[in-house]
């Protein structure tokens, strides 16, 4: 092992014990992980990754002493909703021996989502990844629980949040900008992102947002999450955590891919 893994590990231990101790946020120790991990919100292809926290999206009032209104954190996005997990362990099972196993065929992040969080904040990002023209209306990140129901139930859709979710700028919420982001199936136009019931404002929002991520509930099992994400339960069948294999690093064999181009 080299002398910068050593080092490396040695820091993560001194900041995980800071962390259990209570001297760090969890925001904080999520942010240092990614930051470990080579994520970077200066990298839309390795954004940091945050994970959803609360499931309760209608009620009028939002209890954060309750454990019911919290995501299952031991599992990830995609295996919260039983039937949906049914299909993709069916898909796993019938694949032959030799072939490509996974569970899910896209990931917990990648730039595409990022960039759809970030369409009234940064619309030149989808812009240029769009070729010069905005998505699908359709397809637009519209409102919390409309992308809350879209995870857990959408069999191409396993996103997790950005960190963003739990910050103060609100630019991402809102069409401060006015942009034409057009108009949906229904008749309705995109515009600001609808929130929750239980939220006065976007800015009540995110504060909401951020008291659940660093409630006693969340403190208690993140670290299952952490282990789904950055730890030893990665790319393991039996935590229900298999992504399509180019999610893993040395899939590919770089060295071995001639053309520029595809590296």
């Amino acid at each position: 092992m080299g002398e910068d893994c050593i080092t490396t590990e040695k820091n993560v231990e001194y900041f995980m014990k800071r962390w259990l101790n209570g001297e760090m946020s969890n925001f904080d120790y999520l942010m240092l992980l990614n930051s470990y991990a080579q994520r970077s919100m200066q990298d839309l292809t390795q954004y940091p990754v945050m994970p959803w926290v609360i499931k309760d999206y209608k009620s009028p009032v939002l209890d954060l002493s309750d454990p019911m209104i919290y995501r299952d954190l031991s599992q990830p996005i995609g295996a919260l909703d039983v039937n949906r997990l049914k299909e993709f362990r069916q898909r796993y099972d019938e694949t032959p021996d030799g072939a490509d196993k996974f569970l899910y065929g896209s990931h917990f992040s990648c730039p595409g989502y990022v960039i759809g969080f970030h369409i009234r904040s940064d619309p030149q990002w989808m812009i240029k990844f769009q070729s010069g023209k905005f998505d699908n209306p359709n397809r637009m990140f519209k409102g919390i629980n409309k992308e809350w129901k879209s995870c857990n139930t959408n069999p191409t859709n396993v996103k997790e949040l950005i960190p963003e979710f739990f910050m103060e700028n609100t630019d991402f919420l809102v069409n401060k900008m006015k942009l034409d982001l057009g108009i949906r199936a229904n008749g309705k136009r995109v515009d600001d992102v609808k929130l929750p019931t239980w939220a006065s404002s976007t800015e009540d929002f995110l504060r909401k947002n951020k008291l659940a991520l660093e409630s006693a509930h969340v403190s208690n099992n993140l670290h299952k999450w952490i282990d789904l994400i950055f730890g030893f339960k990665q790319n393991q069948i039996e935590y229900n955590n298999v992504y399509h294999p180019y999610s893993y690093e040395g899939y590919i064999d770089f060295d071995k891919v001639e053309d520029p181009a595809e590296r």
